[in-house]
């Protein structure tokens, strides 16, 4: 009977484990954010945002949703190739490089709750 008690809580405690959106891998948290994000699907994209960044995330909305409706040009989804990611030494921020369609960039990310987020704050925002 404890052994199966046991084996229960290891499943359970390697699900809840495996099933954290965030996760332990910036890298990994970055390239989720910026394939919603490339494909305009910023609801998903706030999954992975800080809280700063999830104020960024409904500015865009708000412009995306004026430009539709003033007739924008719809732009293509960027190739995007994500690259190495650095963790800080104290293991709370970390910096991904990426390419995006041949242009080298980066992005950061912070730990939020023990889960990395990327951070993109408002007043941080990249500006094209």
């Amino acid at each position: 009977m404890k052994k199966i008690l046991v084996l229960i809580l290891a499943t359970l405690s390697l699900t809840l484990t495996s099933s954290n959106i965030g996760g332990g891998d910036p890298k990994l948290v970055a390239q989720k954010f910026l394939n919603h994000l490339n494909n305009k699907e910023f609801e998903e994209a706030k999954a992975y945002a800080s809280l700063g960044t999830v104020a960024m995330l409904d500015m865009m909305v708000q412009l995306n949703a004026m430009a539709e409706g003033m007739g924008g040009a719809q732009e293509e989804p960027k190739e995007i190739v994500m690259g190495q990611c650095f963790i800080s030494t104290d293991g709370m921020a970390a910096i991904c490089k990426y390419t995006a369609d041949g242009v080298e960039e980066s992005i950061d990310l912070i730990q939020e709750g023990g889960v990395w987020k990327v951070n993109m704050p408002k007043e941080g925002a990249p500006t094209d």
